[in-house]
């Protein structure tokens, strides 16, 4: 069984990031982390699915951006609204929800 859990779903508008991009709607940012080979009752692979959780809500969050807008305000709070979607998803695995 290949073990995976929702990472995201965040609203990303990159209205404040560029002009360009000010006409662009929100877009919803959705993905999945695997967790195979992870024992969550480990403290230390925990700390390695945070780990993959937020580098997913990097990929997400910057996808199709070119890097000078990166470290805009929206790819933060993306990033952000990821990362608290995907400690959520972890805390329902790790309390048998």
């Amino acid at each position: 069984m290949f073990r995976t859990i929702v990472a995201a779903v965040a609203l990303f508008g990159a209205t404040a990031a560029s002009p360009l991009l000010a006409n662009e709607p929100a877009q919803r940012v959705q993905g999945r982390v695997s967790y195979a080979g992870l024992d969550l009752s480990n403290p230390s692979d925990l700390a390695e699915l945070k780990d993959r959780i937020e580098q997913k809500a990097s990929k997400l969050c910057t996808r199709g951006l070119d890097k000078g807008l990166w470290d805009g305000p929206d790819v933060k709070a993306c990033r952000a609204s990821v990362v608290a979607s995907g400690a959520v998803a972890m805390a329902r695995l790790v309390g048998g929800e």
